[in-house]
């Protein structure tokens, strides 16, 4: 993982550090971190009022509802509500970043998907070096 390493120090992340980890493959000592990185000012980086939000059936995909994200403590507030409804999740409609955010190369929108996104900068040199291990996947509500 020591490629990968060095390929994110060229890029531009969130305010992060890399921690060496202890990996063994068979008894050999392999060279690995874990990337540890805060995102502090996510939501002061999305243009809440052209955002959404969509309510979502789990079992029937054709009841849902599509809101604006308002403010954080109104997504919030949804987000409680209905993660006591299994019968529903939030997901991301539309989310619009600010010129800020997207100079990132990484970004954590956790609060309504639960993987780290990448920049298709970040991408293509992943690509282009043949890094493998791991699945890589447009997420289409980031506009």
């Amino acid at each position: 993982m020591f490629e990968l390493k060095q390929l994110l120090e060229q890029h531009n992340l969130p305010q992060c550090h890399f921690y060496p980890i202890d990996v063994q493959h068979n008894n050999k000592p392999l060279n690995y971190y874990w990337l540890h990185y805060v995102m502090n000012d996510v939501w002061e980086n999305i243009e809440l009022e052209s955002s959404e939000i969509r309510i979502q059936h789990l079992s029937n995909l054709n009841n849902y509802v599509v809101l604006p994200m308002i403010n954080k403590d109104y997504v919030t507030h949804l987000h409680n509500y209905f993660l006591k409804n299994h019968e529903f999740h939030i997901i991301p409609e539309k989310i619009i970043l600010k010129n800020k955010i997207k100079e990132l190369d990484i970004i954590d929108l956790s609060f309504l998907h639960s993987k780290p996104l990448i920049s298709y900068r970040l991408k293509k040199a992943i690509e282009e070096q043949g890094m493998n291990g791991f699945g890589l996947k447009l997420f289409k509500p980031i506009r």
